[in-house]
C-alpha cells in the first residue's frame, strides 16, 4: 500500500505539460474578501483559514463541545509539573466554572471570528479576529506573569507585541486592534517584517482582492467556511533560494542549501502535484462534507478519469454499520500503474534523499509486472455492506456485490469445486436460496440468497434477502467514487465496545454516520469525508 501511494503521488513526474484543470464553474467578476485577508500576500505559498464564519446554530454547538474539552484538558494538564502545567493552571483559572458554551467569550474571543495562517514568504503568520481586545491583552499579561517570564510588551504603532527569541528565530505575538497576531520569523529580519506582521505595511497585491480564493472555492465546490491550500511550486522555489515573490528575500538563508539534483527532482514532483486544497463543500447544523483535492496536470487527470468504472450506489439510508465499495477498472488501473512505474524507472530521481522513492518504484514495478490472478482480470468493482452484526449470538444482515467481465464463469467454477454445497447457478438474475446448514452457518442466520448475471454476482443476507439479491444484480450503474468506506461510529462503539475505547474517540463524539471516499478524475485525486452530527447534548439547547 505504501508503494502504491508513492506511485500515485509521483505518477505525473514524467509529464512536462503545465498544470491545468477545469475552469471554475463560477468566479465573481470582482471579488472583495474580508478585511483579515488584506494583510495576506496574493502569492503566499500556503493558507489555512476560516474565510467566513459557520452558521450560528452550528457555531454554538461546536463551541459548547470545544469549551468542555478545553476545560477538561487544562484541568488535567494543570495537575502535572513544569512550566506548561503552570500556564495550564493559569489559563484554567480564567475559565473555571464558566459554562462550556461561553468559554470563548470568557477569553475575549469572537464567536464569528475569522482566522488565517499564511506565509510571509515561507515563515508562518497567524491572525485571529477577537471581540474584546482589552480582555485579551490583560489575559496575555496575566499568563506571562504566571509563567514567571520577564517578557515586556513592545509598542509598535497601534500594536502591543511580545517577542521571544529562540536562536536565529523569533516568536512575536500580541494584539493589533481586534486581531490576535503571531508570527515566527528570522531574528535578523524582525524589525523589517514587523510592519507586514501588524498590517501597517500591506502587500501591493493581497488575497482580499486577488481572484485565487473565489477560483478555488468554485473549482472544488467549497463553501467559504474553511479554505486551505499549499502551492508546492512556490514552496520549492522559496526553499531552493530562487523565490521571486513577495518577501522571498526573507528566506535567503536557504540559498545553496539544497543540491541542484534535489531541486530538479522537487520541480518534477511539484509539476505533478502543483497544488493541494482543502475545504468544506457543506457545513451546517445537519452535517458536513469536507474534501482534500490533490490537483494534477490536465493530461494526468484525463488518464485518471479512465480508471473509474460504474457501480450501483451504496445504500445511504438507513446508515450501514459498515460498508466498503470500489468502482475501479482493475485492468486499466494496473496498466496505468505499469506505464507510470516504467517511466519513473527510466528517469529515476537523482537526489540522494529520494533514493527510497526509487527503491519503492522498483518494488512496485516488480509486483505489477507479474500476471494478475485470473479472478481479478476484468474486475470492475465490488461492494460489501454490513447493515448490522453481532458476535453473540451470531446474526446480521448485509450484501455483497461483485462486477466484472468474467464473474459468471468464475462463480460457476468456484461452485463446481464445492460438491458438498453445490447448487445450480444460471446467470439469469433469479435469487437462489443458499444452503446455509450445509455451509456450517449458525441457525441464527436464517435467510441468504444468491443471484447471478453475466457480469455480476450478489449475495444478500437477512430479511428480504431474495428481493435484495435480485435487485442488486439488476441495479443501474452510476458514477461512483474510486473507493468508498462508510460507517456508523456510534453503532460500532455500541456493538463492539471492547475495540472502541471512549477516550480514544472523544474527539469524534459529535460525529454520527460518516462516509470516506477516494476519487480520481480530471481534477486529480480527491479525498472526501461526508458525515452527520450526532444528537446534540441537552445542555446546548438550554
Amino acid at each position: 500500500m505504501r508503494c502504491l501511494l508513492v506511485v500515485l503521488v509521483v505518477a505525473a513526474c514524467s509529464h512536462a505539460a503545465p498544470p491545468a484543470g477545469p475552469s471554475p464553474t463560477h468566479v465573481a467578476a470582482r471579488w472583495r474578501g474580508p478585511e483579515i485577508l488584506a494583510s495576506v500576500p496574493a502569492d503566499t505559498p500556503y493558507l489555512f483559514g476560516v474565510i467566513e464564519p459557520a452558521p450560528a446554530p452550528l457555531r454554538d454547538r461546536l463551541f459548547t463541545q470545544t469549551g468542555a474539552q478545553v476545560q477538561a484538558y487544562l484541568k488535567k494538564a494543570a495537575s502535572s509539573e513544569g512550566k506548561s502545567a503552570v500556564l495550564a493552571a493559569a489559563l484554567y483559572q480564567e475559565i473555571e466554572g464558566v459554562d462550556p458554551a461561553h468559554v470563548i467569550d470568557a477569553l475575549g474571543g469572537a464567536r464569528d471570528g475569522r482566522f488565517v495562517v499564511y506565509g510571509l514568504s515561507i515563515w508562518p503568520v497567524m491572525r485571529l479576529e477577537i471581540k474584546d481586545d482589552v480582555r485579551v491583552r490583560q489575559l496575555i499579561g496575566r499568563l506571562i506573569q504566571a509563567a514567571g517570564s520577564e517578557l515586556q510588551p513592545r509598542s509598535v504603532g497601534r500594536a502591543m507585541l511580545y517577542t521571544l527569541a529562540a536562536g536565529k528565530m523569533t516568536i512575536v505575538f500580541g494584539v493589533v486592534g481586534h486581531q490576535l497576531v503571531g508570527a515566527f520569523v528570522p531574528t535578523d529580519s524582525l524589525d523589517r517584517t514587523l510592519p507586514a506582521i501588524i498590517g501597517t505595511d500591506l502587500p501591493a497585491h493581497s488575497l482580499r482582492d486577488a481572484p485565487l480564493v473565489p477560483e478555488l472555492l468554485a473549482r472544488h465546490r467549497f463553501v467559504p467556511q474553511l479554505l486551505a491550500y499549499a502551492d508546492t511550486r512556490r514552496v520549492v522555489d522559496i526553499l531552493s533560494g530562487h523565490g521571486k515573490g513577495t518577501n522571498d528575500a526573507l528566506a535567503s538563508s536557504f540559498a545553496n542549501l539544497i543540491p541542484q539534483a534535489c531541486q530538479d527532482d522537487a520541480a518534477r514532483m511539484t509539476a505533478a502535484l502543483p497544488r493541494i486544497a482543502l475545504g468544506y463543500r457543506r457545513l451546517d447544523e445537519h452535517g458536513f462534507d469536507m474534501a482534500l483535492a490533490l490537483e494534477v496536470p490536465s493530461a494526468v487527470g484525463k488518464d485518471l478519469a479512465k480508471l473509474r468504472a460504474t457501480m450501483p450506489a451504496l445504500p445511504a439510508a438507513p446508515p450501514a454499520l459498515f460498508a466498503i465499495g470500489a468502482a475501479a477498472d482493475v485492468d486499466a488501473t494496473i496498466g496505468w500503474l505499469r506505464g507510470v512505474a516504467h517511466q519513473l524507472q527510466s528517469h529515476p530521481f537523482q537526489c540522494p534523499a529520494l533514493g527510497e522513492l526509487n527503491h519503492a518504484v522498483d518494488t512496485v514495478t516488480g509486483k505489477i509486472d507479474q500476471s494478475m490472478p485470473p479472478m481479478l482480470q476484468g474486475l470492475r468493482g465490488f461492494e460489501i455492506v454490513v447493515d448490522d452484526f453481532t458476535i453473540l449470538p451470531p446474526s446480521g444482515s448485509g450484501e455483497l456485490l461483485v462486477e466484472g467481465t468474467h464473474v459468471a464463469d468464475t462463480v460457476q467454477q468456484l461452485v463446481a469445486k464445492q460438491p458438498q454445497i453445490a447448487f445450480a447457478v444460471t446467470p439469469d438474475g433469479h435469487p437462489i436460496p443458499l444452503p446455509l446448514a450445509k455451509m456450517g452457518v449458525p441457525p441464527t442466520i436464517s435467510s441468504a440468497h444468491f443471484a447471478l448475471r453475466p457480469t455480476r454476482a450478489a449475495i444478500a443476507v437477512g430479511d428480504r434477502s431474495a428481493d435484495r439479491a435480485s435487485a442488486l444484480v439488476s441495479a443501474p450503474g452510476v458514477r461512483a467514487p474510486f473507493l468508498t468506506v462508510a460507517y456508523d461510529l456510534p453503532k460500532l462503539r455500541e456493538r463492539f465496545p471492547q475495540y472502541f475505547k471512549t477516550n480514544d474517540f472523544s474527539q469524534l463524539s459529535v460525529v454520527n454516520s460518516t462516509t470516506l471516499s477516494v476519487d480520481v478524475g480530471d481534477d486529480g485525486i480527491t479525498l472526501e469525508m461526508v458525515g452527520t452530527w450526532a444528537p446534540a447534548p441537552a445542555s446546548i439547547g438550554r
